[in-house]
């Protein structure tokens, strides 16, 4: 009798798990996806578990056409990300894709996010759950993971450096510059810089002043220098 209760019981944790995973999988996005269309967002068909990624992997080892790769493109947003070059030409300006089970707006059209950011308070918007997760062990809570009133902070100390005065003085500057020097002085000025030397330097710096190395770590660093 025992035996059987232990048997339905972990029968029925199992299927509880497995209508919980359906439901966070399946279910929560397809009601999502939904909610979208009713919206009036439109987007490439998303194909489960993996979103629009085989859409994306397969544009980034696309060949590009010989017709069209003749000359010099000022394009780059196209060329370094050719799958949102087609999916606007698609679907618009404003489209939604999925990275997996998680939905992402696309927007490029600033009259579309200055009219859905009317009156709203983007403090309390706050960064995806994918984003905080996958990125806040690199960037820690520095100024790419800053929201709400850590945003707020770091905004107040940043908006001076672009305050008016600022970017007259600058333009000043830039504008008394000689402009007469030909391309080739230009590109005879240029000089090959050693740019991992410099990363290494500048990592060695900052852990010996904040002390978050040992010794040993820290004489691997000099070992590569």
């Amino acid at each position: 009798m025992e035996a059987a209760a232990a048997a339905f019981s972990a029968a029925a944790s199992a299927l509880l798990a497995a209508f919980f995973l359906y439901a966070l999988l399946c279910l929560s996005p397809a009601a999502l996806a939904r909610r979208l269309r009713k919206a009036g967002f439109r987007g490439p068909s998303p194909s489960f578990p993996l979103g629009n990624l085989r859409d994306v992997t397969s544009s980034l080892q696309a060949k590009p056409d010989p017709a069209t790769a003749v000359g010099i493109s000022c394009d780059i947003h196209a060329a370094v990300f050719p799958y949102f070059a087609r999916w606007r030409q698609a679907f618009g300006k404003v489209f939604v894709y999925w990275l997996g089970t998680e939905p992402f707006l696309y927007v490029a059209d600033p009259d579309f996010l200055k009219s859905a950011t009317a009156g709203a308070l983007g403090r309390l918007w706050g960064k995806p759950n994918v984003f905080r997760r996958d990125r806040m062990p690199m960037f820690g809570r520095s100024l790419v993971m800053a929201e709400g009133d850590d945003w707020v902070r770091h905004r107040n100390i940043i908006a001076p450096a672009f305050s008016t005065t600022n970017l007259n003085s600058d333009l000043d500057y830039n504008i008394s510059k000689p402009l007469n020097c030909s391309v080739a002085e230009v590109l005879g000025s240029f000089r090959l810089v050693q740019a991992r030397m410099h990363l290494i330097y500048c990592l060695l710096e900052v852990y010996v002043k904040h002390l978050t190395l040992g010794m040993q770590r820290i004489q691997m660093i000099y070992y590569l220098l």
